[in-house]
């Protein structure tokens, strides 16, 4: 009995000495506190059961430090193990614990583990202001320490919103705080963080080096979660720069230490990122095992931008590996998932619906002509053996002789018939998969160039209701111009559609003319009058008297004015434009050198690979243009048909050139 009564009398002290200075007692109390949060420092989940000891201590003190203190333990073993339902249980129990005898400390550190748990459950204003009270509970008792951490899940929850500035700003301002008094654990975690921001912006170098800051200190503290989750960040990163040697060596590390902290929710992103390693190395076998081990594990994403973007990828591996039924899977997972939707998709779904009928006519002609030759094939196979019979019946009945020879003429005459049909067949084949793909090609070039003038009529809709209630009919009247102007221009790229659909049953038929540039300049900065205003644009044109092109006029135009209108989508407010011509002196011919250039946001490295590549990039201008790379697939085809290239200079930030070189109408090209 005296025992029982000199150890409650032993917690009492402890807890009024706040757990500052813990010391041997009887029964270990605040060794095994001690313990717990040790176990929290290195995120370990061996926190749950430890924790769960002290609670028949804690029922015995209710409203006290100590109850407070082990109630968060608890909570915060469970979300280091992500078992998400337990640990608010817990967290509830330490706020109906809280009471006079509460040290500031105490309830600070709930507050913070508190906002953790709201974090993923992605209630992202409750786990800010819990962040803030623990922050200010903190500054209060002068708890630098404490201040750092409650900077640091301020980053974390801006990062999940992907307010990637404001959370590098957080984790900055963490680490600075920890290193003033010395805290390395803080200071590694707030690199962390950073990188994790960085890496997401795409700036995968910069993330790079802070994940490598982290690592020897984890490393020597033994922290395996955090070397797990790093590794596996890192992986991708590296993924994205591109190294793939570095990915699979990410990749392993982030697997065992995985399996050393005896947690698996990082394996589906890291068996992900081996796949796409080993898909660019050419081992696709090797890809497909990884791919399969990760789809397993991707049941789902708590952040589902990134889990559709996962299955994006798989349906990607599965693709290359020819694996399609696998493929359309992940596709279907992936547009269960992503719930953004650009209006460019949404458009082309439209255009691929009217003329579906169309494309399937298309599609039955090539496959009776596939019949019709499959069945010419048999025939032949069955002409050859009715050869061979003559052949033998002729060696035993000499009487037949000139009959057999009669008939191999025109057995020899049918086969030459029928190769030459064959080969008509195979060229119509060849026209016919050469028109579909055209008549795709013209579908997207018009329903591309229609969205431009779509757009102002719609964005001047508001603007003339407005002039109309206030009664100004001569603004009304200049609006009514523009409208009319830009349903001209619609009628015209509906008559170019009809035109090049009609032509492409014989192919496209270009014109090759003189094109001078500086017409195709003025009609172009006529028609983007209203847009360069809307954003107080300037659009500077140099045109060479003697710039002068040998093209096709319509592809001209086109090309230049899906540049004019990527430079004014992706120009800021009060910037410049410009267009210059001038004839340079090329390898084979006389050039055009056309140059549109602008001062905006620029293209980044990755963004530019895809263009060169010919891929869809979807993008937002500076206004919120939707963008979708189409314009761009476009100009490179029309340049190419036109015995012209492309080259693009450009600068994040700072801007974007389009270089142009098209034969001039009296180069050497011309004149063939």
């Amino acid at each position: 009995m005296s025992k029982f009564i000199l150890l409650r009398l032993l917690i009492l002290l402890l807890l009024s000495a706040g757990f500052v200075q813990a010391e041997a007692d009887s029964s270990g109390v605040s060794l095994k506190l001690k313990e717990c949060y040790k176990l929290n420092a290195q995120r370990n989940i061996a926190l749950i059961n430890k924790a769960k000891a002290l609670i028949p201590i804690a029922n015995d003190y209710p409203n006290s430090d100590f109850s407070v203190r082990v109630y968060t333990l608890v909570g915060r073993g469970f979300a280091n193990g992500r078992i998400f339902d337990s640990c608010q249980k817990y967290f509830d129990l330490g706020f109906e614990n809280l009471g006079p005898e509460v040290s500031i400390d105490a309830e600070a550190h709930l507050n913070i583990s508190h906002s953790f748990v709201l974090l993923i459950q992605q209630s992202y204003g409750k786990a800010e202001a819990y962040s803030q009270r623990a922050y200010d509970l903190y500054k209060k008792i002068g708890k630098k320490q404490g201040m750092s951490w409650a900077r640091g899940a301020m980053a974390n929850i801006f990062m999940d919103q992907k307010k990637f500035n404001e959370s590098i700003l957080y984790s900055e301002e963490s680490g600075a705080l920890a290193l003033s008094i010395g805290d390395t654990t803080t200071f590694v975690y707030s690199c962390i963080s950073q990188g994790s921001a960085l890496g997401r912006m795409g700036k995968n170098s910069l993330a790079v080096k802070k994940y490598l800051i982290a690592i020897p200190f984890l490393l020597k503290n033994a922290i395996y979660s955090e070397l797990a989750l790093t590794y596996s960040n890192l992986a991708s990163c590296y993924l994205d720069i591109p190294d793939n040697l570095k990915v699979i060596d990410a990749s392993r590390k982030a697997l065992y230490y995985s399996r050393k902290a005896k947690i698996d929710y990082f394996d589906g992103a890291i068996y992900l990122n081996l796949a796409s390693a080993n898909v660019k190395l050419g081992k696709i076998d090797k890809a497909v095992l990884f791919a399969d081990t990760a789809r397993g594990l991707l049941a789902g994403s708590l952040d589902l931008e990134m889990g559709a973007n996962k299955y994006k990828l798989l349906a990607e591996i599965y693709n290359k590996a020819k694996i399609y039924d696998k493929a359309l899977k992940c596709l279907i997972a992936y547009d269960s998932l992503n719930t953004i939707q650009s209006d460019s998709l949404l458009q082309s779904l439209s255009i691929a619906e009217e003329n579906s009928e169309m494309l399937l006519g298309k599609d039955l002609e090539i496959q009776n002509l596939k019949d019709l030759q499959k069945k010419q094939i048999q025939l032949q196979k069955a002409q050859r053996r009715i050869l061979l019979l003559t052949v033998g019946v002729s060696i035993f009945l000499l009487l037949l002789v000139f009959l057999l020879f009669v008939f191999i003429n025109k057995t020899t005459k049918a086969s030459k018939d029928l190769n030459e049909k064959s080969a008509i067949i195979n060229q119509q084949f060849a026209e016919l998969q050469r028109q579909n793909e055209v008549q795709l090609m013209t579908i997207g070039i018009v329903g591309h160039d229609l969205r431009g003038p779509l757009s102002t009529i719609v964005r001047l809709k508001q603007s003339m209701l407005s002039l109309g209630a206030e009664g100004k009919i001569k603004e009304l009247e200049e609006l009514l111009e523009a409208v009319f102007s830009n349903l001209e221009k619609i009628l015209g790229l509906s008559n170019n559609l009809v035109d090049w659909v009609l032509s492409s049953q014989s192919g496209i038929q270009f014109k090759f003319e003189e094109v001078k540039i500086q017409a195709v300049a003025d009609s172009i900065k006529d028609a983007f009058i209203l847009s360069l205003q809307e954003k107080n644009l300037t659009l500077a044109l140099d045109i060479a008297e003697n710039a002068s092109a040998y093209a096709d006029l319509e592809c001209v135009k086109t090309i230049c004015r899906n540049l004019i209108q990527n430079a004014i989508k992706f120009t800021p407010e009060n910037k410049k434009i410009s267009m210059s011509a001038q004839l340079v002196k090329g390898i084979s011919y006389q050039y055009v050198q056309i140059k549109i250039a602008d001062e905006g946001i620029g293209i980044a490295p990755r963004i530019l690979e895809k263009i060169k590549a010919g891929k869809n990039t979807f993008s937002t201008g500076t206004k919120g243009e939707k963008g979708s790379g189409l314009g761009l697939i476009m100009v490179q085809a029309l340049l190419s048909m036109n015995k012209g290239t492309m080259e693009i200079v450009t600068e994040v930030d700072k801007g974007t050139t389009f270089e142009l070189l098209i034969p001039a109408y009296n180069s050497e090209y011309a004149k063939q």
